[in-house]
């Protein structure tokens, strides 16, 4: 004969399981996220139910520290940068790489500047590439519309990444988590909304 707590427990076991919080749920503290632990609640950025940005909101769950494949399947794993010491700007295009379908060209000698400052130098395209020069970003998009070859740019540090704002960023400072997967906002939680990253 069975017990009746076994009976009890199985149903409350099934529905605990059933459950389980998924990354991007609300939550005030990580036992809200997971009882084993391995996610955490977010308080960095708290909305309470309207959507509205409250000190008293919720969070979100999240797994802290993760790799391209950690993510359950509900998450993708996203780096995120502080703002503070954001301020050399970089093109994402261009930056250590050459935009989408160009080709990798060296740049002209005794370049005709179309740009407005005179040291900014410019393929004319007429010319067959022989050189190398470095070009500024807003020579770089000249070059490219006008269906010319052009050269990746190099102005973050060695150590930093060009973000999609078009700020440079250190590398060693990003915070990896898994946050929720979406394709527009209204795959979000009142109060987020969904961008590439």
């Amino acid at each position: 004969m069975r017990s009746p707590w076994i009976r009890l427990l199985a149903p409350v076991a099934l529905t605990l399981v059933a459950c389980t919080p998924k990354i991007g749920s609300e939550c005030l503290r990580s036992l809200d996220c997971s009882l084993q632990r391995e996610r955490t609640c977010d308080l960095s950025y708290r909305v309470n139910e309207f959507g509205e940005v409250d000190p008293d909101g919720q969070g979100e769950c999240i797994v802290d520290g993760c790799s391209a494949t950690s993510c359950p399947s509900e998450a993708v794993c996203v780096n995120i940068f502080g703002t503070d010491f954001l301020t050399v700007p970089c093109d994402p295009d261009l930056e250590d790489r050459l935009p989408e379908g160009a080709t990798s060209h060296p740049c002209c000698p005794g370049l005709s500047a179309t740009c407005e400052d005179e040291g900014v130098r410019a393929c004319v395209c007429a010319q067959a590439p022989t050189c190398c020069e470095e070009w500024t970003p807003a020579c770089s998009v000249l070059v490219r519309e006008a269906g010319c070859a052009t050269c990746p740019n190099d102005d973050c540090l060695p150590r930093e990444v060009c973000l999609s704002e078009g700020l440079c960023a250190d590398a060693n400072t990003g915070r990896t988590s898994c946050r929720k997967e979406c394709n527009d906002d209204n795959d979000c939680r009142d109060g987020y909304i969904c961008r590439q990253t």
